[in-house]
């Protein structure tokens, strides 16, 4: 396939070199790359048309194309996005050309071998909060499936890109029911009914992702625990640390996991809190 990927890439004025696979699942196939007129690292990901579950039509005479492509499209300009630097049909699949850097790693992959300090925390939390908050309000929209896997660090920096937007969709303040998110960071409500709203939903996963860090492991152990939440108070993780985290960001937690959904801050609230931490 990577001899595939260089045939493709060279016609489209790529003069590119496959180095390694970076992953495979679900999501298709990422392979590592370097242009080679200027030794720019980049990642080339490839997807079957038979993956695609969601598609966007265009203006184009009713063109279609996955929906990761048409929201990369849309967060393009938005600091701390990856960016897609070139598209297109190959075979039965689709070609996506984005950037890629020597020094970053998924947060997933570096808290394996890294234990972040409070200020660290805290730098990481307030940089994703304030580019979910540039999607939310100058794109219009949500990407429904943050975790760890989904961002990447710098090693040296500790600055930080959301990646994986194949799951955004537009804000809307209506109800949804269908939900392609990871569990474990899914609201209560959707665990219990099956329904959710785009923005409490964020601030809930924004919720978990922070106490995650903060903690050093999930605080819930699986979806049954998150179905019947009733309190971060009741958390047994979150009781015996809570002494250790300044009250503004326990005030926080407190706002964005709340059980009932009315009881939630929108995204603005969140983001004018998180710029006051640390």
């Amino acid at each position: 396939m990577s001899t595939a990927f260089e045939y493709a890439l060279l016609h489209r004025g790529y003069d590119v070199s496959i180095t390694s696979k970076l992953g495979e699942g679900g999501f298709g196939i990422v392979y590592a790359g370097v242009r080679l007129s200027d030794n720019t690292p980049i990642a080339v990901k490839y997807v079957h048309c038979t993956d695609i579950w969601r598609w966007h039509s265009t203006k184009n005479a009713g063109l279609k194309i996955p929906m990761e492509i048409h929201m990369l499209m849309r967060v393009k300009d938005i600091n701390g996005t990856i960016k897609l630097y070139d598209w297109f049909k190959l075979d039965k699949g689709y070609v996506l050309v984005m950037e890629r850097s020597i020094k970053t790693i998924s947060l997933y992959n570096y808290l394996k071998t890294h234990q972040l300090s409070q200020n660290q925390v805290l730098h990481i939390f307030k940089r994703l909060v304030q580019i979910i908050y540039d999607c939310w309000m100058r794109c219009g929209i949500v990407h429904c499936d943050l975790k760890e896997e989904n961002i990447l660090i710098n090693k040296e920096t500790m600055s930080i890109k959301v990646l994986d937007f194949d799951f955004a969709i537009d804000c809307s303040k209506r109800r949804r029911r269908t939900y392609a998110g990871t569990p474990l960071y899914a609201p209560p409500e959707w665990h219990r009914d099956q329904v959710y709203y785009p923005e409490t939903t964020v601030v809930w996963t924004l919720g978990v992702i922070l106490l995650k860090l903060l903690l050093s492991e999930s605080p819930f152990k699986s979806v049954k625990d998150i179905k019947y939440f009733d309190s971060i108070d009741a958390l047994p993780l979150f009781k015996s640390k809570v002494q250790e985290f300044p009250q503004n960001v326990v005030d926080l937690l407190k706002c964005m996991l709340k059980k009932k959904i009315s009881d939630r801050p929108g995204i603005d609230a969140v983001y004018h809190s998180t710029m006051l931490l640390g």
